[in-house]
């Protein structure tokens, strides 16, 4: 029973903390209609799921992490008109989205990764990019599945530019987000004694 606290704890944790951020960093971002409001808040939710799976090893952390995430800023529906459900489910499935998609890039990331990341670098980055990438194919799919089921607005019918921006701006400077989180946390929990044992 302990154990499966332990082990459960971090994934409790990350995706309170995404959630938080979400709800709080998003609500404040997308009043101030800040430009990549996207590319901010995603690396936030893949930097909590991965630190749920390095913290537990398992994968099914990562999508648990997303679920409690979801969780939370679904507690908006209280608040937002019935008229702009949109609000409220765009959001929530985008975050589950996450959690499933993302799952295989952030399983590729471990400790004997990092051992080799000066060397992996643009295979890290690159794994990172495609999955959020599918991801968003997968998001702007839903999109335009829910404008043709209830009419509501979707990014599906943005134009060219603005999509090409989501897909490809964004994606870069959301992964390159990731990988400074990951270049920080080899800087500063791999000591030299950890690097000897995995040698």
């Amino acid at each position: 029973m302990w154990k499966a606290i332990k082990i459960n704890t971090p994934v409790i944790y990350m995706g309170l903390t995404w959630g938080a951020a979400e709800l709080v960093l998003g609500y404040f971002l997308h009043m101030l209609k800040a430009p990549l409001t996207g590319s901010l808040l995603m690396p936030i939710g893949i930097i909590c799921m991965i630190s749920a799976y390095l913290k537990t090893g398992s994968r099914r952390a990562t999508v648990f992490t997303s679920v409690i995430a979801a969780s939370l800023k679904l507690v908006t529906i209280l608040i937002v008109p019935v008229s702009s459900f949109y609000l409220v489910v765009n959001p929530v499935v985008a975050i589950l989205l996450e959690g499933v998609v993302l799952v295989m890039p952030i399983t590729l990331i471990n400790k004997r990764v990092f051992r080799k990341m000066t060397h992996n670098m643009l295979l890290s980055f690159a794994s990172i990019c495609i999955g959020i990438f599918f991801y968003k194919i997968c998001f702007l799919s839903f999109q335009i599945l829910l404008k043709a089921g209830t009419g509501a607005p979707a990014l599906g019918t943005l134009s060219v530019q603005d999509n090409f921006s989501f897909l490809i701006s964004q994606t870069l400077i959301s992964a390159f987000l990731v990988m400074v989180y990951l270049i920080l946390y080899v800087k500063i929990t791999v000591s030299p004694v950890m690097k000897k044992t995995f040698n």
